[in-house]
């Protein structure tokens, strides 16, 4: 009976006691035996077993190593995790100051359209004072050639008056 669980009544592989030290089941009528579950289990230790103390000393010795392994692995993650995280900010970073260059050169864009239609309807504006001016200067142009020809053409007929003295 030593060799048997008593709640499930199968021979023992891996053993294991109940923590609050609940007495033995096999008092216990078999059809409540499914409503008694114990909430942790402990591992069984049997005593009568005596290791290897060379079997324990050697997995001692492999568990040591591989917590060793997983400490080296775990400070070389933490490492390359530390390394990721300042090239993600220094990303951000970047991003960041190449969005406020964008917004200034937008901002710098936009103010030179408007000086640009600024200078555009300034220009404009003197190009139609000048060909205003043109025209005006044309007709005095016209005016003075007119007049000209007819001082030559009244010079040309007129006999000459300083000979006749």
């Amino acid at each position: 009976m030593a060799n048997e669980c008593s709640i499930c009544l199968s021979s023992f592989k891996e053993p294991v006691s109940i923590p609050c030290a609940s007495p033995d089941l096999t008092y216990l009528p078999k059809k409540y035996h499914e409503f008694v579950v114990p909430n942790v289990r402990r591992v069984y230790v049997d005593a009568t077993r005596q290791p290897n103390l060379q079997s324990l000393q050697k997995s001692l010795q492999l568990s040591k190593s591989k917590i060793q392994k997983l400490e080296r692995d775990q400070e070389v993650l933490l490492q390359q995790c530390e390394r990721h995280m300042a090239a993600a900010h220094a990303q951000a970073e970047g991003e960041r100051a190449a969005r406020e260059t964008a917004a200034k050169l937008l901002q710098t864009i936009h103010d030179m359209e408007h000086e640009f239609r600024t200078v555009t309807t300034q220009a404009e504006d003197r190009i139609k004072v000048l060909e205003a001016g043109t025209e005006n200067l044309h007709i005095k142009y016209e005016d003075l050639k007119y007049r000209y020809s007819k001082r030559k053409a009244r010079h040309e007929y007129a006999p000459d008056v300083s000979k006749s003295i």
